[in-house]
């Protein structure tokens, strides 16, 4: 199988008490075994990235940039009147100037209904502050969903639409 191993057997006061020459089969094959195993696992490592186990969902999704329609135009409109701008002074729906700049998408889960984002412009012509900051925000969870209006997001994106959708749109969080 291969040379002996010398063992050099030392007391705890740093002594020799003896020489033993060992090797067995078994140290062999344990050997063998152990530089195997290390190689193994050396391989997996390497190909695996680092954190891929965490960062994988348990359902792929994607996310995939559409075309607003005019009717989801105005259903987004509706939401922010509803939602917001019905408290502001001079609001009527009437009043209500948006979505522009609009980007309208959606996430796709595998067995889970899509979910729907609309980022967008929007304000009241009749009252100058309502333009101020923005972009605004809008969710839908599937396609019969009501459409939620979210929020402004004072110009920063992440933190209110997932960056999957902002990569689809190829915005990054600020939209500018």
């Amino acid at each position: 199988m291969g040379d002996a191993v010398t063992v050099r057997i030392v007391t705890t006061r740093g002594k020799d008490v003896a020489d033993a020459a060992i090797w067995t089969k078994k140290t062999d094959i344990f050997l063998r075994m152990r530089e195997l195993v290390i190689a193994g696992l050396t391989v997996v490592a390497l190909a695996a990235p680092a954190g891929a186990a965490d960062a994988r969902p348990a359902h792929p999704s994607e996310a995939v940039s559409l075309k607003a329609s005019e009717r989801t135009k105005t259903r987004l409109a509706d939401s922010y009147y509803t939602s917001y701008a019905h408290d502001l002074a001079c609001a009527r729906r009437s009043k209500v100037v948006g979505p522009k700049r609009l980007y309208y998408g959606k996430i796709v889960t595998e067995g889970k209904p899509s979910v729907y984002w609309a980022v967008g412009d929007i304000r009241l012509s009749c009252n100058r502050l309502s333009a101020q900051d923005g972009p605004h925000v809008w969710r839908k969870l599937g396609i019969e969903g009501r459409w939620v209006y979210k929020g402004d997001t004072g110009g920063y994106l992440c933190g209110k639409v997932p960056r999957k959708m902002l990569k689809a749109w190829k915005l990054g969080c600020s939209p500018t």
